[in-house]
């Protein structure tokens, strides 16, 4: 009977409150689009000038699964095995454990949603 009084938890996050996060590289403001206390899944947006980019080494992510779906402009994401070339509406897939690194190729700023799941 407990379960039916129970509200569910739910949260709202305004993108203008949305609290800044650092991941690393360079010319970009992320922003953490789910509550801190989230651990089953984050959404970061970024906003990544011309030519930004993320870590010169491949690195990690200590979360099961990533996905970047990119908003706006061209996005580049290098793993060990491939680069991929993404374009607005385009979203990409890999285990967390999968190092990588991306950049944005273009003169031009772009948009991406980077959701992270499973977080540790």
């Amino acid at each position: 009977p407990g379960q039916l009084l129970d509200s569910p938890e739910v949260s709202v996050v305004k993108f203008d409150a949305a609290p800044r996060v650092d991941l690393g590289g360079a010319g970009i403001i992320e922003r953490l689009l789910t509550p801190r206390t989230q651990r089953e899944i984050q959404i970061i947006h970024m906003s990544v000038e011309a030519h930004g980019h993320g870590e010169e080494e491949p690195y990690t992510m200590d979360c099961n699964i990533e996905s970047i779906h990119v908003i706006k402009g061209s996005f580049v994401v290098k793993t060990s095995a491939e680069e991929f070339t993404l374009e607005a509406g385009d979203t990409l897939t890999f285990p967390g454990a999968e190092p990588h690194t991306w950049h944005n190729p273009t003169g031009d700023s772009a948009e991406v949603l980077w959701v992270l799941s499973g977080v540790s």
